[in-house]
């Protein structure tokens, strides 16, 4: 052999190696790409969880201060069912929570069974119920349950993803809000009441839009000059998904959110009420006179 060939054979010797080396090294870059990816989509669904449990919390505070107000009219057959409402909407939530959250649900869960067998003994036996002490309750697993929420909003702050899925979030209802009012200003979105006082529903092919407003009550039972509007989202068995409250204090603390929120409200009723049809007659039969 020639020292040419001995020369060319070590070449491709090296160019070998380094060819399976620059293999390796693509490999384990493909490998360390996936294993990124995959954390970081791990990462994405534990937030959609922590999210979600955060609205679940929310709903379910919002829920709580409506069963105080049946405590206080004492509508107990109506407290009954938000009692029995409320602890599946709990079980739920509890279900999506980290196991060391869950301990205040499955204690809110125990608390309304009791507030049901006092609301059932008023209404069997002719109970006077003790409606401070029930709202006590309430007020105490609102406490409890906010603590919660909290949590899990730090420990989505502390990874780092929350924030931009929240702003997410929070665009879309705030789109979703900002749609609504144009198509049933435009009469492509109807509305119609419920059995509830000032509350309507927009039903659509897998969802419906619930919108409510309600004066604040205090714990004292007073009815001050502030008001609230809640919206919700509601899926096909009609449990909330999300939603979007505001409220004001007075007729001058009135946020955008509420602006706007009040303002779908009211062309809510005037869809649910035909309110431009009965101005319409109305003019009729006066010009008629």
């Amino acid at each position: 052999m020639d020292i040419a060939s001995l020369i060319i054979g070590v070449l491709g010797v090296f160019i070998s190696l380094g060819g399976f080396t620059t293999a390796i090294w693509q490999i384990r870059r493909t490998r360390a790409a996936a294993e990124s990816a995959e954390r970081a989509a791990t990462a994405a669904r534990e937030a959609a969880f922590h999210v979600t449990s955060i609205s679940d919390l929310s709903q379910i505070v919002v829920q709580l201060e409506q069963v105080k107000e049946l405590h206080r009219n004492r509508e107990w057959v109506r407290a009954i069912d938000r009692y029995i409402l409320l602890r599946r909407l709990i079980t739920e939530a509890r279900a999506r929570l980290p196991k060391d959250t869950r301990g205040a649900l499955t204690t809110a869960i125990i608390r309304l069974m009791q507030m049901e067998k006092a609301a059932n003994q008023a209404i069997t036996r002719g109970e006077q119920t003790p409606v401070a002490h029930l709202n006590n309750e309430l007020v105490d697993l609102q406490q409890s349950l906010d603590e919660v929420r909290v949590a899990i909003e730090k420990r989505l702050l502390d990874t780092g993803d929350s924030s931009d899925m929240t702003m997410i979030i929070n665009e879309k209802m705030s789109n979703l809000v900002t749609t609504l009012v144009e198509k049933t200003e435009e009469g492509k979105v109807s509305w119609s009441p419920t059995v509830n006082a000032d509350e309507f529903v927009a039903g659509f092919s897998q969802y419906a839009i619930l919108i409510r407003k309600e004066a604040s009550v205090y714990e004292d039972g007073d009815t001050g000059q502030g008001t609230y509007i809640e919206l919700m989202l509601l899926n096909e068995d009609g449990r909330v998904m999300d939603g979007k409250v505001a409220s004001q204090d007075s007729l001058s603390d009135q946020s955008d959110d509420f602006e706007r929120l009040f303002e779908l409200f009211t062309l809510a009723r005037r869809s649910a009420y035909d309110v431009e049809e009965g101005i319409d007659r109305l003019l009729q039969e006066l010009e008629s006179r």
